[in-house]
């Protein structure tokens, strides 16, 4: 047991010991680790300096060619934008529409005549640039009864009329054109600008060589007021037998002049939501004479109902007589072209005479015929003064027509009406016939646009 005791007692010295020296000589191992710790933290920053400098170096470059990349796609985009708008908007382009005709009139001499007509309205422009193009409107009229072209008002063949030829563009906000325009109105008729005369298809095809100024003033129902200004001269035969445009005695129905100068102003101001006023001030002035015309027109086209439209006009002008007008129409639903299936039907009263328009503008399509040869007159049974001049005019209509209008199929649109009512004519210095005459007049037609 001594032994034992005397072992412990030699080992607990020197575990003793051999802790002491343990715990001695950790500080030592720890300064060493912190220098080199220490060390090691010095290098570790100075490339982190180095690698910051480079990945700056490296934004700088990526924002250099983020900046050429942004740079081009904007180009691109201006490029694409630029071809969108050509193709939409190409400097050549063309538009039209086709209308395949049938009439079926009875009126005097002009008993059961039917006539079948193809008439093509080419619409080409060119765009000279964002604000200006260069337009016209050319018209081929095949009469399909009479198997030819109808002539021009020379009677050589007139295969391809011209009915429209001009500049436009814009000066700021205002539209302008110059050339040969159609003449302007406010209201909305079915107008063609062309009239046969005594059954040998002689065509005379008007509009005004002038200019044309076009304006309008916001309003709070977004839609402007329109303000339209043309002058020009034009050849109209309006002012046939005027007794006051005489440039003879004899009081023929062609006596007088073609040359005119006009000057119209008209306007549609929006005073509701769905309702317009229209006006018109046309003022003709002989060019080789001192006698002058003034026409003075109004009306109003009116939302009612939902898909129900009442349009009216009235017109006056200071000639010596057929000098008053009205048209009244109420329209139901519309017939869009661009929607198939749409449709609309309507009726429309009128009262026209000669002197109260600037060409064709009250007409509405309606076939003066003014008119066949009238030679036959006494083997009718009807003696108009011995008719040894040719052809009378036609001075008066009063009736109605009653119509509709469907689209099969997009961009196509089929239309029938018949008018009917009583005619009555002139040959002249205010001569009129003392019972006007039924006319009437059965109308169907094909019409697709392009």
């Amino acid at each position: 047991m001594r032994k034992k005791d005397l072992l412990v007692w030699g080992l607990v010295p020197a575990l003793t010991l051999g802790c002491a020296n343990t715990t001695m000589a950790a500080p030592q191992d720890t300064q060493s680790d912190a220098q080199t710790a220490a060390a090691d933290t010095e290098v570790t920053e100075q490339s982190l300096a180095e690698l910051r400098a480079q990945v700056q170096e490296h934004l700088k470059r990526v924002q250099d060619l983020q900046t050429r990349l942004d740079a081009q796609v904007d180009n691109m985009d201006a490029r694409v934008t630029q071809v969108e708008a050509e193709t939409a908007h190409p400097k050549i382009s063309f538009s039209g529409d086709a209308r395949l005709n049938w009439d079926k009139h009875q009126w005097r001499l002009m008993k059961d005549k039917e006539q079948q007509e193809l008439r093509i309205n080419l619409r080409p422009e060119y765009r000279v640039n964002d604000k200006w193009a260069i337009k016209s409107e050319l018209q081929i009229d095949d009469n399909i009864s009479g198997n030819f072209v109808t002539k021009n008002s020379t009677g050589g063949d007139g295969y391809l009329r011209v009915l429209q030829g001009y500049a436009e563009g814009k000066i700021g906000e205002t539209n302008i054109k110059l050339g040969k325009l159609a003449v302007a109105s406010p209201f909305d008729f079915d107008c063609e600008q062309v009239r046969h005369y005594n059954g040998d298809d002689n065509i005379f095809v008007f509009g005004v060589n002038g200019y044309e100024v076009n304006w309008g003033v916001p309003t709070k129902w977004n839609r402007p007021v329109d303000f339209t200004l043309q002058s020009g001269n034009l050849t109209t035969m309006q002012n046939y037998l005027n007794s006051k445009d005489s440039v003879d005695a004899t009081g023929k129905w062609d006596a007088g002049t073609k040359d005119f100068r006009l000057l119209s102003f008209n306007t549609k101001i929006p005073v509701a939501r769905d309702v317009n006023l229209l006006g018109q001030y046309s003022r003709l002035r002989d060019r080789h004479s001192a006698f002058k015309s003034h026409v003075y027109a109004y009306g109003v086209d009116a939302e009612v109902a939902p898909n129900v439209k009442v349009t009216g006009m009235l017109a006056k002008s200071n000639t010596d007589y057929a000098n008053k007008t009205h048209i009244f129409g109420l329209q139901y639903r519309q017939a869009d072209p661009a929607k198939t299936g749409t449709y609309d039907i309507y009726v429309k009263k009128y009262l026209q005479r000669i002197h109260t328009g600037v060409d064709d503008l009250f007409y509405d399509n309606i076939e003066y015929p003014f008119e066949v040869w009238t030679g036959d007159d006494t083997a009718a049974g009807v003696d108009f003064w011995g008719s040894d001049w040719g052809p009378c005019r036609t001075a008066e209509f009063n009736g109605l027509r009653v119509g509709a209008d469907f689209v099969p199929f997009r961009n196509a649109k089929l239309l029938l009406n018949y008018t009917f009512g009583d005619m009555s004519g002139s040959n002249g210095a205010g001569q009129k016939w003392s019972k006007p005459l039924r006319y009437t007049k059965l109308h169907a037609a094909m019409q697709l646009f392009f």
